[in-house]
């Protein structure tokens, strides 16, 4: 067994848009928020996946296209490495 010479990164997840349990009544709807800088973002729904990358800053923004009625949306993110958080 090897010794850890560096704590592992951890990754961070901000969801800026949308709410939790927000009514929506458009065919589609923005997801954004901010993660570790030029991260994998996942964002998946029962009907729908899009994957994108963050910016430089780490911010993510995209509209996400809705089905109608409940549309649970997942978003996950991804590092450099394949680590994830959600």
């Amino acid at each position: 067994k090897g010794t850890i010479t560096q704590e592992p990164a951890s990754l961070t997840l901000e969801l800026r848009s949308p709410d939790d349990d927000a009514l929506i009544q458009e065919p589609n709807i923005v997801v954004s928020g901010k993660t570790a800088p030029e991260s994998q973002v996942l964002i998946q729904s029962e009907t729908n996946d899009i994957a994108i990358q963050s910016k430089k800053d780490g911010s993510f923004s995209t509209i996400f296209d809705l089905a109608e009625g409940i549309n649970n949306i997942q978003v996950i993110v991804f590092d450099k490495k394949k680590s994830r958080d959600n």
